[in-house]
């Protein structure tokens, strides 16, 4: 018969019952026990977090950087520091990064190239050549990256026309008499 009580009204419980309150009462000791032990007079109520929170970041970088691969830092890490390591190339496009915002483990970054234009300089210039330059670059930018001679007109660099892909550009020399 599959009475629970007996002759006298009391309760009782089968033995998988017994087992599984014994258990259940064991385990909640236990963790009274722990917590009883791992307290200290000056850190009662307090919980120690570094271990709930990575203690590095793992961060993946790629595209224009001289050292492109996976790189750890601290908690905190910037783009800034990233990009310290990695190494952006002269034609990487920071454009639209926050130096300062931070990083997130896992996180893959990757750096773009600026768009180029490519142009011919000749005349009175040190090395004639082509000359590779950003989208939108002007004459006065090109200045940045040519040597220009001694004798060299420099007037038509005071321009703001935008360069084009390909164009051929004529450094005058000033001519004395």
């Amino acid at each position: 018969m599959n009475n629970f009580l007996g002759g006298d009204d009391e309760v009782v419980l089968a033995v998988h019952e017994w087992v599984a309150a014994s258990t259940i009462a064991a385990f909640f000791l236990f963790l009274s026990l722990m917590a009883y032990l791992g307290r200290s007079e000056d850190n009662v109520g307090s919980v120690d977090l570094h271990y709930l929170k990575p203690q590095e970041l793992k961060v993946s970088v790629e595209g224009a950087v001289s050292h492109p691969g996976v790189y750890s830092l601290s908690v905190g890490g910037t783009y800034a520091d990233l990009f310290e390591r990695a190494k952006p190339l002269e034609n990487a496009d920071l454009r639209k990064v926050n130096l300062n915002a931070r990083l997130r483990s896992g996180r893959r970054v990757v750096v773009r190239r600026l768009p180029t234009i490519e142009v011919e300089v000749y005349g009175a210039v040190e090395a004639p050549g082509r000359v590779v330059l950003p989208k939108g670059a002007c004459l006065l930018d090109l200045l940045q990256y040519v040597v220009v001679s001694q004798n060299a007109d420099t007037s038509q660099f005071e321009s703001s026309r935008i360069l084009k892909n390909g164009e051929r550009v004529f450094v005058k020399a000033n001519v004395e008499e």
